[in-house]
Protein backbone atom coordinates (compact mmCIF):
# COMPACT_ATOMS: atom_id res chain seq x y z
CA UNK A 1 0.00 0.00 0.00
CA UNK A 2 1.25 3.48 -0.86
CA UNK A 3 1.15 6.22 1.69
CA UNK A 4 1.65 9.97 1.25
CA UNK A 5 4.65 10.70 3.45
CA UNK A 6 6.46 13.94 2.75
CA UNK A 7 9.90 14.27 4.32
CA UNK A 8 12.77 16.65 3.94
CA UNK A 9 15.59 14.93 2.09
CA UNK A 10 18.97 14.47 3.71
CA UNK A 11 21.09 17.58 3.44
CA UNK A 12 18.24 20.10 3.75
CA UNK A 13 18.38 21.70 7.18
CA UNK A 14 16.93 24.76 8.79
CA UNK A 15 18.91 27.93 9.37
CA UNK A 16 21.35 28.02 12.29
CA UNK A 17 19.78 30.10 15.06
CA UNK A 18 21.96 31.90 17.57
CA UNK A 19 19.99 32.77 20.68
CA UNK A 20 21.25 35.90 22.36
CA UNK A 21 20.79 39.63 22.34
CA UNK A 22 20.55 40.07 18.55
CA UNK A 23 17.57 42.04 17.26
CA UNK A 24 14.87 40.09 15.44
CA UNK A 25 13.93 42.06 12.31
CA UNK A 26 10.27 42.67 11.54
CA UNK A 27 9.00 40.07 9.07
CA UNK A 28 6.41 37.41 8.33
CA UNK A 29 7.48 35.14 11.17
CA UNK A 30 6.94 38.04 13.59
CA UNK A 31 3.29 37.93 12.55
CA UNK A 32 3.16 34.13 12.76
CA UNK A 33 4.71 34.19 16.22
CA UNK A 34 2.29 36.86 17.37
CA UNK A 35 -0.66 34.70 16.29
CA UNK A 36 0.73 31.57 17.96
CA UNK A 37 1.86 33.23 21.19
CA UNK A 38 -1.45 35.10 21.58
CA UNK A 39 -3.66 32.08 20.93
CA UNK A 40 -1.56 29.07 21.91
CA UNK A 41 1.02 30.14 24.49
CA UNK A 42 -1.45 30.04 27.37
CA UNK A 43 -1.48 28.07 30.62
CA UNK A 44 -2.28 24.44 30.03
CA UNK A 45 -1.25 24.65 26.37
CA UNK A 46 2.09 25.68 24.81
CA UNK A 47 3.12 28.45 27.13
CA UNK A 48 2.58 27.04 30.57
CA UNK A 49 5.79 25.09 31.06
CA UNK A 50 9.20 24.84 29.44
CA UNK A 51 8.97 21.06 29.63
CA UNK A 52 6.39 21.14 26.84
CA UNK A 53 8.25 20.03 23.67
CA UNK A 54 6.32 22.66 21.70
CA UNK A 55 6.97 25.60 24.03
CA UNK A 56 6.06 29.08 22.72
CA UNK A 57 6.23 31.15 25.84
CA UNK A 58 9.90 32.20 25.96
CA UNK A 59 10.75 34.08 22.74
CA UNK A 60 10.60 33.86 18.97
CA UNK A 61 13.89 32.01 18.65
CA UNK A 62 12.77 29.25 20.99
CA UNK A 63 9.44 29.00 19.21
CA UNK A 64 11.07 28.82 15.79
CA UNK A 65 13.48 26.11 16.93
CA UNK A 66 10.54 24.16 18.34
CA UNK A 67 8.61 24.01 15.07
CA UNK A 68 10.91 24.39 12.03
CA UNK A 69 11.51 20.97 10.43
CA UNK A 70 10.89 19.27 13.78
CA UNK A 71 9.25 15.86 14.16
CA UNK A 72 6.02 15.89 16.22
CA UNK A 73 5.78 13.99 19.48
CA UNK A 74 2.28 12.75 18.65
CA UNK A 75 2.77 9.08 17.59
CA UNK A 76 0.13 9.16 14.84
CA UNK A 77 1.51 12.37 13.31
CA UNK A 78 5.04 11.03 13.55
CA UNK A 79 4.01 7.77 11.85
CA UNK A 80 2.44 9.80 9.01
CA UNK A 81 5.79 11.49 8.38
CA UNK A 82 4.65 14.98 9.35
CA UNK A 83 6.91 17.77 10.52
CA UNK A 84 5.60 20.44 12.86
CA UNK A 85 6.47 22.90 10.09
CA UNK A 86 7.70 21.29 6.88
CA UNK A 87 9.27 24.20 4.95
CA UNK A 88 7.60 24.50 1.53
CA UNK A 89 5.06 21.76 2.28
CA UNK A 90 1.98 23.04 4.13
CA UNK A 91 0.00 19.80 3.89
CA UNK A 92 2.75 17.87 5.63
CA UNK A 93 2.95 20.45 8.44
CA UNK A 94 1.32 19.17 11.63
CA UNK A 95 1.04 22.63 13.20
CA UNK A 96 -0.95 23.90 10.21
CA UNK A 97 -3.22 20.84 10.22
CA UNK A 98 -3.90 21.37 13.93
CA UNK A 99 -4.95 25.01 13.50
CA UNK A 100 -6.51 24.51 10.05
CA UNK A 101 -8.75 21.51 10.74
CA UNK A 102 -12.17 22.45 9.35
CA UNK A 103 -10.76 25.41 7.42
CA UNK A 104 -9.58 23.46 4.34
CA UNK A 105 -10.06 19.81 3.32
CA UNK A 106 -6.32 19.40 2.75
CA UNK A 107 -5.65 20.46 6.34
CA UNK A 108 -8.09 18.16 8.11
CA UNK A 109 -6.61 15.84 10.71
CA UNK A 110 -6.59 12.35 9.20
CA UNK A 111 -7.34 10.30 12.30
CA UNK A 112 -8.56 10.84 15.89
CA UNK A 113 -5.16 9.83 17.26
CA UNK A 114 -3.69 13.02 15.78
CA UNK A 115 -5.51 14.98 18.46
CA UNK A 116 -7.93 17.90 18.55
CA UNK A 117 -7.93 21.13 16.59
CA UNK A 118 -5.88 23.96 18.11
CA UNK A 119 -6.43 26.10 20.10
CA UNK A 120 -8.07 23.28 22.03
CA UNK A 121 -11.40 24.26 23.56
CA UNK A 122 -11.20 27.81 22.17
CA UNK A 123 -12.61 29.42 19.01
CA UNK A 124 -10.60 28.65 15.86
CA UNK A 125 -8.15 31.16 14.47
CA UNK A 126 -9.50 33.65 11.94
CA UNK A 127 -9.35 32.56 8.30
CA UNK A 128 -6.80 35.21 7.37
CA UNK A 129 -4.56 34.12 10.26
CA UNK A 130 -4.61 30.47 9.15
CA UNK A 131 -3.93 31.57 5.59
CA UNK A 132 -1.00 33.74 6.66
CA UNK A 133 0.63 30.74 8.33
CA UNK A 134 -0.04 28.54 5.30
CA UNK A 135 1.48 31.11 2.93
CA UNK A 136 4.52 31.46 5.21
CA UNK A 137 5.09 27.70 5.05
CA UNK A 138 4.59 27.64 1.25
CA UNK A 139 7.30 30.29 1.01
CA UNK A 140 9.74 28.04 2.89
CA UNK A 141 8.94 29.18 6.46
CA UNK A 142 11.92 31.55 6.85
CA UNK A 143 12.78 33.01 10.24
CA UNK A 144 13.45 36.49 8.85
CA UNK A 145 12.16 38.59 6.00
CA UNK A 146 8.74 39.56 4.71
CA UNK A 147 7.63 36.81 2.32
CA UNK A 148 3.83 37.13 2.42
CA UNK A 149 1.67 40.05 1.28
CA UNK A 150 -0.79 40.15 4.15
CA UNK A 151 -2.77 42.98 2.54
CA UNK A 152 -3.89 40.69 -0.30
CA UNK A 153 -4.84 37.91 2.15
CA UNK A 154 -6.75 40.30 4.41
CA UNK A 155 -8.60 41.80 1.44
CA UNK A 156 -9.51 38.36 0.08
CA UNK A 157 -10.92 37.11 3.39
CA UNK A 158 -12.73 40.38 4.15
CA UNK A 159 -14.15 41.50 0.79
CA UNK A 160 -13.76 38.33 -1.30
CA UNK A 161 -12.56 37.49 -4.80
CA UNK A 162 -12.73 34.51 -7.12
CA UNK A 163 -13.74 31.33 -5.26
CA UNK A 164 -11.17 28.75 -4.26
CA UNK A 165 -10.79 25.85 -6.67
CA UNK A 166 -13.12 22.99 -5.78
CA UNK A 167 -10.88 20.13 -4.61
CA UNK A 168 -11.27 16.89 -6.59
CA UNK A 169 -11.54 13.60 -4.76
CA UNK A 170 -8.05 12.12 -4.28
CA UNK A 171 -7.13 8.54 -5.23
CA UNK A 172 -7.42 5.99 -2.46
CA UNK A 173 -4.23 5.08 -0.58
CA UNK A 174 -4.07 1.83 -2.55
CA UNK A 175 -4.53 3.55 -5.93
CA UNK A 176 -2.17 6.52 -5.68
CA UNK A 177 -1.89 9.97 -4.11
CA UNK A 178 -2.71 13.65 -4.59
CA UNK A 179 -0.33 16.63 -4.83
CA UNK A 180 -1.46 20.24 -4.40
CA UNK A 181 0.35 23.36 -5.54
CA UNK A 182 -1.46 26.24 -3.79
CA UNK A 183 -3.40 28.25 -3.05
CA UNK A 184 -1.49 31.39 -3.93
CA UNK A 185 -3.09 34.80 -4.36
CA UNK A 186 -2.67 36.92 -7.51
CA UNK A 187 -3.90 40.50 -7.42
CA UNK A 188 -6.10 42.05 -10.09
CA UNK A 189 -5.03 44.42 -12.85
CA UNK A 190 -4.49 48.00 -11.76
CA UNK A 191 -3.78 47.03 -8.16
CA UNK A 192 -0.12 47.99 -8.34
CA UNK A 193 0.87 44.37 -7.69
CA UNK A 194 1.83 41.83 -10.37
CA UNK A 195 -1.20 40.22 -12.01
CA UNK A 196 0.83 37.69 -14.01
CA UNK A 197 3.22 35.36 -12.19
CA UNK A 198 5.06 32.12 -12.93
CA UNK A 199 6.35 29.95 -10.09
CA UNK A 200 8.36 26.81 -9.43
CA UNK A 201 7.80 24.65 -6.37
CA UNK A 202 9.43 21.32 -5.59
CA UNK A 203 7.69 18.51 -3.75
CA UNK A 204 8.60 15.07 -2.47
CA UNK A 205 6.04 12.43 -3.45
CA UNK A 206 6.76 10.40 -0.34
CA UNK A 207 6.46 6.98 -1.94
CA UNK A 208 7.12 3.87 0.11
CA UNK A 209 8.09 1.92 -3.02
CA UNK A 210 8.99 2.42 -6.67
CA UNK A 211 5.85 2.79 -8.79
CA UNK A 212 4.57 2.87 -12.35
CA UNK A 213 2.32 5.86 -12.98
CA UNK A 214 -0.51 4.83 -15.30
CA UNK A 215 -2.73 7.90 -15.06
CA UNK A 216 -2.51 11.56 -14.04
CA UNK A 217 -5.37 14.04 -13.60
CA UNK A 218 -4.76 17.79 -13.46
CA UNK A 219 -7.25 20.38 -12.15
CA UNK A 220 -6.44 24.08 -12.53
CA UNK A 221 -7.84 27.63 -12.52
CA UNK A 222 -9.63 28.85 -15.63
CA UNK A 223 -7.12 31.73 -15.98
CA UNK A 224 -4.11 29.40 -15.94
CA UNK A 225 -1.62 29.72 -18.77
CA UNK A 226 0.20 26.44 -18.23
CA UNK A 227 1.25 23.88 -15.65
CA UNK A 228 4.36 21.77 -16.27
CA UNK A 229 5.34 18.79 -14.16
CA UNK A 230 9.04 17.95 -14.02
CA UNK A 231 10.82 15.14 -12.19
CA UNK A 232 14.29 15.69 -10.75
CA UNK A 233 16.88 13.24 -12.04
CA UNK A 234 18.51 12.94 -8.61
CA UNK A 235 18.00 13.81 -4.95
CA UNK A 236 21.06 16.07 -5.24
CA UNK A 237 19.31 17.98 -8.03
CA UNK A 238 16.28 18.53 -5.81
CA UNK A 239 18.43 19.51 -2.84
CA UNK A 240 20.12 22.18 -4.97
CA UNK A 241 16.83 24.08 -5.26
CA UNK A 242 15.39 26.19 -2.46
CA UNK A 243 12.40 25.12 -0.40
CA UNK A 244 9.32 27.18 -1.00
CA UNK A 245 8.30 29.12 -4.09
CA UNK A 246 10.81 30.23 -6.73
CA UNK A 247 9.81 32.98 -9.12
CA UNK A 248 10.47 32.16 -12.78
CA UNK A 249 12.29 34.82 -14.80
CA UNK A 250 14.83 34.92 -17.62
CA UNK A 251 17.61 34.05 -15.16
CA UNK A 252 15.66 31.30 -13.39
CA UNK A 253 13.67 29.50 -16.08
CA UNK A 254 11.23 26.64 -15.70
CA UNK A 255 13.67 24.16 -17.27
CA UNK A 256 16.66 25.05 -15.08
CA UNK A 257 18.15 22.27 -12.99
CA UNK A 258 18.76 18.56 -13.25
CA UNK A 259 15.23 17.45 -14.21
CA UNK A 260 13.07 16.17 -17.04
CA UNK A 261 9.55 16.99 -18.21
CA UNK A 262 6.77 14.56 -17.26
CA UNK A 263 3.56 16.18 -18.53
CA UNK A 264 1.98 19.54 -19.39
CA UNK A 265 -1.49 21.00 -18.85
CA UNK A 266 -3.05 24.14 -20.31
CA UNK A 267 -6.51 23.27 -19.00
CA UNK A 268 -8.07 20.48 -16.92
CA UNK A 269 -7.22 17.09 -18.33
CA UNK A 270 -6.41 13.45 -17.68
CA UNK A 271 -3.50 11.47 -19.07
CA UNK A 272 -4.62 7.83 -19.17
CA UNK A 273 -1.49 6.20 -20.51
CA UNK A 274 -1.87 3.50 -23.18
CA UNK A 275 -1.90 -0.10 -22.01
CA UNK A 276 1.62 -1.41 -21.60
CA UNK A 277 3.15 2.03 -20.81
CA UNK A 278 3.83 3.99 -17.62
CA UNK A 279 5.97 6.72 -16.10
CA UNK A 280 8.56 5.17 -13.79
CA UNK A 281 8.92 6.94 -10.42
CA UNK A 282 11.23 5.83 -7.61
CA UNK A 283 10.56 6.19 -3.89
CA UNK A 284 13.34 8.81 -3.62
CA UNK A 285 12.06 10.97 -6.50
CA UNK A 286 11.14 14.65 -6.20
CA UNK A 287 8.98 16.61 -8.63
CA UNK A 288 9.18 20.27 -9.63
CA UNK A 289 5.88 22.01 -10.38
CA UNK A 290 5.84 25.00 -12.76
CA UNK A 291 2.68 27.14 -12.79
CA UNK A 292 2.01 30.26 -14.91
CA UNK A 293 -1.15 32.27 -14.25
CA UNK A 294 -2.45 35.67 -15.35
CA UNK A 295 -5.34 37.32 -13.51
CA UNK A 296 -7.31 39.17 -16.18
CA UNK A 297 -9.81 40.63 -13.71
CA UNK A 298 -9.76 44.34 -12.93
CA UNK A 299 -11.35 44.04 -9.48
CA UNK A 300 -11.04 40.51 -8.02
CA UNK A 301 -8.18 38.63 -6.38
CA UNK A 302 -7.51 35.17 -7.86
CA UNK A 303 -6.57 32.27 -5.55
CA UNK A 304 -4.37 30.08 -7.76
CA UNK A 305 -4.33 26.33 -7.21
CA UNK A 306 -3.51 23.07 -8.95
CA UNK A 307 -4.48 19.56 -7.86
CA UNK A 308 -2.67 16.57 -9.32
CA UNK A 309 -4.11 13.08 -8.86
CA UNK A 310 -1.53 10.36 -9.54
CA UNK A 311 -2.63 6.73 -10.04
CA UNK A 312 0.01 4.04 -9.64
CA UNK A 313 0.86 0.36 -9.85
CA UNK A 314 3.87 -1.33 -8.25
CA UNK A 315 6.94 -1.19 -10.46
CA UNK A 316 8.14 -4.28 -12.29
CA UNK A 317 5.25 -5.28 -14.54
CA UNK A 318 7.32 -5.00 -17.73
CA UNK A 319 5.66 -1.87 -19.09
CA UNK A 320 7.46 0.44 -21.53
CA UNK A 321 8.58 3.73 -19.96
CA UNK A 322 6.66 6.80 -21.11
CA UNK A 323 8.87 9.86 -21.58
CA UNK A 324 8.28 13.51 -22.43
CA UNK A 325 10.01 16.00 -24.70
CA UNK A 326 9.85 19.81 -24.62
CA UNK A 327 11.18 21.61 -27.71
CA UNK A 328 11.60 25.37 -27.43
CA UNK A 329 12.81 28.16 -29.74
CA UNK A 330 14.40 30.74 -27.44
CA UNK A 331 15.85 32.85 -30.27
CA UNK A 332 12.53 34.26 -31.53
CA UNK A 333 12.49 37.79 -32.94
CA UNK A 334 9.13 38.77 -34.45
CA UNK A 335 8.23 41.98 -36.24
CA UNK A 336 5.01 43.84 -36.91
CA UNK A 337 2.67 41.88 -39.19
CA UNK A 338 2.81 38.21 -40.18
CA UNK A 339 5.78 36.11 -39.07
CA UNK A 340 6.51 32.43 -39.78
CA UNK A 341 9.23 30.43 -38.04
CA UNK A 342 10.34 26.82 -38.49
CA UNK A 343 11.75 24.78 -35.59
CA UNK A 344 13.36 21.32 -35.84
CA UNK A 345 13.46 18.49 -33.33
CA UNK A 346 16.06 15.79 -33.96
CA UNK A 347 17.73 13.31 -31.64
CA UNK A 348 20.24 10.50 -31.37
CA UNK A 349 19.25 7.12 -30.03
CA UNK A 350 16.27 4.89 -30.80
CA UNK A 351 13.17 5.70 -32.82
CA UNK A 352 10.36 7.38 -30.89
CA UNK A 353 6.74 6.33 -30.78
CA UNK A 354 4.61 9.42 -30.09
CA UNK A 355 1.41 9.20 -28.06
CA UNK A 356 0.41 12.86 -27.45
CA UNK A 357 1.57 16.12 -28.97
CA UNK A 358 0.64 19.74 -28.26
CA UNK A 359 1.79 23.29 -29.01
CA UNK A 360 2.28 26.56 -27.16
CA UNK A 361 2.52 30.24 -28.10
CA UNK A 362 1.44 33.50 -26.52
CA UNK A 363 -1.16 36.04 -27.68
CA UNK A 364 0.20 36.72 -31.19
CA UNK A 365 0.13 33.05 -32.27
CA UNK A 366 -2.24 32.38 -35.21
CA UNK A 367 -1.27 28.88 -36.40
CA UNK A 368 0.90 25.97 -35.31
CA UNK A 369 1.50 22.87 -37.44
CA UNK A 370 3.86 19.93 -36.89
CA UNK A 371 5.22 17.61 -39.59
CA UNK A 372 7.43 14.58 -39.83
CA UNK A 373 10.89 15.75 -40.83
CA UNK A 374 12.29 14.05 -43.90
CA UNK A 375 16.02 13.16 -43.76
CA UNK A 376 16.73 16.05 -46.18
CA UNK A 377 15.08 18.55 -43.76
CA UNK A 378 11.94 18.93 -45.87
CA UNK A 379 8.41 18.58 -44.48
CA UNK A 380 6.87 15.12 -44.59
CA UNK A 381 3.42 14.06 -43.42
CA UNK A 382 1.56 16.50 -41.14
CA UNK A 383 0.83 15.04 -37.71
CA UNK A 384 -0.58 18.09 -35.86
CA UNK A 385 -2.94 20.80 -37.10
CA UNK A 386 -3.11 23.87 -34.87
CA UNK A 387 -6.63 24.81 -35.98
CA UNK A 388 -8.13 21.84 -34.12
CA UNK A 389 -10.08 22.29 -30.89
CA UNK A 390 -8.85 21.38 -27.38
CA UNK A 391 -9.35 17.61 -27.57
CA UNK A 392 -8.56 17.39 -31.30
CA UNK A 393 -12.01 16.30 -32.44
CA UNK A 394 -12.70 18.89 -35.16
CA UNK A 395 -11.08 21.70 -37.16
CA UNK A 396 -12.47 24.94 -35.70
CA UNK A 397 -10.78 27.14 -38.31
CA UNK A 398 -8.42 29.09 -36.05
CA UNK A 399 -5.58 28.61 -33.55
CA UNK A 400 -6.64 29.04 -29.92
CA UNK A 401 -3.39 30.02 -28.20
CA UNK A 402 -5.06 30.01 -24.76
CA UNK A 403 -6.33 26.42 -25.13
CA UNK A 404 -4.32 24.77 -27.92
CA UNK A 405 -5.18 21.27 -29.04
CA UNK A 406 -3.72 18.17 -27.43
CA UNK A 407 -3.66 15.33 -29.93
CA UNK A 408 -3.65 11.75 -28.66
CA UNK A 409 -2.52 9.07 -31.11
CA UNK A 410 -3.92 5.83 -29.73
CA UNK A 411 -1.89 3.56 -32.01
CA UNK A 412 1.35 5.52 -31.36
CA UNK A 413 3.13 7.07 -34.31
CA UNK A 414 6.70 5.96 -35.00
CA UNK A 415 9.13 8.75 -35.89
CA UNK A 416 12.45 7.32 -36.93
CA UNK A 417 15.69 8.67 -35.53
CA UNK A 418 16.77 9.63 -39.06
CA UNK A 419 13.65 11.83 -39.35
CA UNK A 420 12.45 13.91 -36.40
CA UNK A 421 9.86 16.68 -36.36
CA UNK A 422 9.34 20.09 -37.97
CA UNK A 423 7.18 22.72 -36.24
CA UNK A 424 5.94 25.57 -38.42
CA UNK A 425 4.38 28.45 -36.47
CA UNK A 426 2.72 31.69 -37.53
CA UNK A 427 2.17 34.89 -35.54
CA UNK A 428 0.49 38.18 -36.36
CA UNK A 429 2.15 40.95 -34.33
CA UNK A 430 -0.03 44.04 -33.86
CA UNK A 431 2.55 46.27 -32.14
CA UNK A 432 5.28 48.22 -33.86
CA UNK A 433 8.21 47.18 -31.69
CA UNK A 434 9.80 43.75 -32.18
CA UNK A 435 8.57 40.90 -29.97
CA UNK A 436 11.12 38.42 -28.63
CA UNK A 437 11.07 35.18 -26.67
CA UNK A 438 9.92 35.74 -23.11
CA UNK A 439 7.99 34.36 -20.18
CA UNK A 440 4.98 36.69 -20.03
CA UNK A 441 2.03 36.72 -22.39
CA UNK A 442 3.31 40.06 -23.75
CA UNK A 443 6.36 38.14 -25.05
CA UNK A 444 6.26 35.15 -27.39
CA UNK A 445 7.10 31.46 -27.51
CA UNK A 446 7.34 28.61 -30.00
CA UNK A 447 7.14 25.37 -28.07
CA UNK A 448 5.98 21.80 -28.60
CA UNK A 449 5.59 19.06 -26.02
CA UNK A 450 5.02 15.40 -26.70
CA UNK A 451 4.90 12.08 -24.85
CA UNK A 452 6.60 9.04 -26.35
CA UNK A 453 8.22 5.67 -25.71
CA UNK A 454 11.44 4.22 -27.09
CA UNK A 455 10.65 0.52 -26.96
CA UNK A 456 7.96 -1.13 -29.14
CA UNK A 457 4.63 -2.11 -27.63
CA UNK A 458 4.40 -5.84 -28.22
CA UNK A 459 0.90 -6.88 -29.19
CA UNK A 460 -0.31 -3.28 -29.51
CA UNK A 461 1.91 -1.63 -32.05
CA UNK A 462 5.27 -2.93 -33.18
CA UNK A 463 6.73 -1.75 -36.45
CA UNK A 464 10.01 -3.51 -35.75
CA UNK A 465 8.42 -6.96 -35.44
CA UNK A 466 10.89 -9.41 -37.05
CA UNK A 467 8.00 -11.47 -38.41
CA UNK A 468 6.83 -8.85 -40.89
CA UNK A 469 7.84 -5.60 -42.61
CA UNK A 470 5.66 -3.29 -44.64
CA UNK A 471 5.42 0.03 -46.50
CA UNK A 472 2.82 2.34 -48.09
CA UNK A 473 3.18 3.92 -51.57
CA UNK A 474 2.67 6.34 -53.13
CA UNK A 475 2.51 8.77 -50.23
CA UNK A 476 0.89 11.26 -50.74
CA UNK A 477 -1.76 9.31 -52.66
CA UNK A 478 -4.72 10.39 -54.78
CA UNK A 479 -7.27 7.74 -55.84
CA UNK A 480 -5.28 4.59 -55.09
CA UNK A 481 -2.31 3.39 -53.10
CA UNK A 482 -0.73 0.06 -52.20
CA UNK A 483 0.40 -1.66 -49.04
CA UNK A 484 3.35 -3.94 -49.55
CA UNK A 485 4.35 -6.35 -46.77
CA UNK A 486 6.46 -9.41 -46.12
CA UNK A 487 5.70 -12.10 -43.51
CA UNK A 488 7.96 -14.87 -42.25
CA UNK A 489 5.09 -17.30 -41.62
CA UNK A 490 1.38 -17.57 -42.53
CA UNK A 491 -0.51 -14.70 -40.90
CA UNK A 492 -3.96 -13.14 -40.98
CA UNK A 493 -3.54 -9.59 -42.29
CA UNK A 494 -6.03 -6.69 -42.49
CA UNK A 495 -5.68 -2.98 -43.36
CA UNK A 496 -7.64 0.04 -42.06
CA UNK A 497 -7.53 3.85 -42.32
CA UNK A 498 -8.00 6.28 -39.38
CA UNK A 499 -8.58 10.00 -40.01
CA UNK A 500 -7.63 12.90 -37.74
CA UNK A 501 -11.05 12.76 -36.07
CA UNK A 502 -10.29 9.24 -34.92
CA UNK A 503 -12.81 7.61 -37.29
CA UNK A 504 -11.70 4.18 -38.47
CA UNK A 505 -12.48 2.80 -41.96
CA UNK A 506 -11.73 -0.86 -42.83
CA UNK A 507 -9.96 -1.09 -46.20
CA UNK A 508 -9.45 -4.85 -46.47
CA UNK A 509 -11.02 -7.77 -44.65
CA UNK A 510 -8.83 -10.14 -42.67
CA UNK A 511 -7.18 -12.75 -44.89
CA UNK A 512 -4.43 -15.31 -44.31
CA UNK A 513 -1.27 -14.68 -46.35
CA UNK A 514 1.53 -17.22 -46.66
CA UNK A 515 5.22 -16.65 -46.05
CA UNK A 516 6.78 -14.14 -48.45
CA UNK A 517 6.15 -10.77 -50.13
CA UNK A 518 2.61 -9.49 -50.81
CA UNK A 519 0.91 -6.36 -52.15
CA UNK A 520 -2.65 -5.09 -51.58
CA UNK A 521 -4.02 -2.36 -53.89
CA UNK A 522 -6.47 -0.09 -52.07
CA UNK A 523 -9.00 2.56 -53.14
CA UNK A 524 -9.12 5.97 -51.40
CA UNK A 525 -12.04 7.50 -53.31
CA UNK A 526 -14.44 7.00 -50.37
CA UNK A 527 -12.04 8.69 -47.96
CA UNK A 528 -11.73 12.42 -47.28
CA UNK A 529 -8.56 14.22 -48.32
CA UNK A 530 -5.90 15.22 -45.84
CA UNK A 531 -3.76 13.56 -43.21
CA UNK A 532 -4.59 10.09 -41.86
CA UNK A 533 -3.03 6.82 -40.76
CA UNK A 534 -2.88 3.40 -42.34
CA UNK A 535 -3.08 0.61 -39.80
CA UNK A 536 -1.90 -2.90 -40.60
CA UNK A 537 -2.73 -5.81 -38.31
CA UNK A 538 -0.66 -8.96 -38.84
CA UNK A 539 -1.47 -11.74 -36.42
CA UNK A 540 -1.83 -10.14 -32.98
CA UNK A 541 0.39 -7.16 -33.75
CA UNK A 542 -0.74 -3.74 -34.98
CA UNK A 543 1.40 -1.19 -36.80
CA UNK A 544 0.69 2.28 -38.22
CA UNK A 545 2.02 4.57 -40.96
CA UNK A 546 0.97 8.16 -41.83
CA UNK A 547 -0.74 8.69 -45.20
CA UNK A 548 -1.66 11.95 -46.94
CA UNK A 549 -4.60 11.78 -49.37
CA UNK A 550 -4.53 14.53 -52.00
CA UNK A 551 -7.75 15.67 -53.66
Amino acid sequence: MLKRILTIAAGIIGPVIIVGMQAFSQGTFDQVYSILSTNCAVNGCHGGTTSNPFFLGANQFTAYNAIYNMTPVNPAAKASGYKRVDPGHPYNSYLLKKIGHGFDNSLDLDQPAEGNRMPDGLPPLADNQIELIRQWIIQGAPMTGTVVDTAIINEYYSTGGFPLLTPPAPPSDTDGFQLRFGPLFVDHQGSGNPNEIEWLKKDHMGLLENVEVTRMEGYMNIQSHHFLLFKFNSVAGANAEDDGLRIVDLLNTATDGDKELMAAWQYDGSFDLPAGTAFFWDSTDWVDMNYHVRNISTDSILPVDFYLNVFTDPQGSGKSEMKAQLVNNSSLVLFSGTNTETMYDTWTGPDRKIWTISSHTHKYGTDFDVYVRNPNNSKGAQIYEGFYNEDYTFNQGYYDWVHPAIRRIDTLLTIKQSEGLIAETEWYVTQGAPVTFGLTTADEMQLITYLYIDAPLVGIEDENNPEFTWSVFPNPASDEFSVEFSVTRPMEVSVSFTDLLGRKFPLSSAKVFGEGQHRIALDTRNLAGGMGFIGLKAGETKSVRPLVIVR
